[in-house]
């Protein structure tokens, strides 16, 4: 029995792939290194380079996390297009 189980937690013992993806949209043109480096933590990825707001509001529309640089606005609009949005990073140094 593991410790979860003795305090009462009801964590499942196994999990399918499709179970263990999550999706994160990049944005502002990072390095090729970030999306391969969150690929092989099992995260699907979706580059959007160029794109229109239309655009990265649709694809946020099932994202777990963004990563942007300096270029996006995130502003109250995006964020409530994005209900499954759970962390906002900015990469970059300064």
């Amino acid at each position: 029995m593991t410790n979860d189980e003795k305090a009462g937690g009801n964590i499942p013992t196994s999990t399918t792939k499709a179970e263990q993806t999550h999706k994160i949209v990049l944005v502002d043109g990072l390095s090729n290194s970030v999306a391969d480096l969150l690929h092989q933590e099992g995260w699907q990825v979706e580059v959007l380079t160029g794109s229109s707001q239309d655009e990265l509001v649709n694809s946020l529309k099932d994202a777990e996390g963004l990563i942007i640089r300096s270029a996006t606005p995130v502003d109250a609009t995006l964020l409530s297009s994005a209900p499954n949005l759970k962390v906002v990073a900015r990469a970059g140094t300064g």
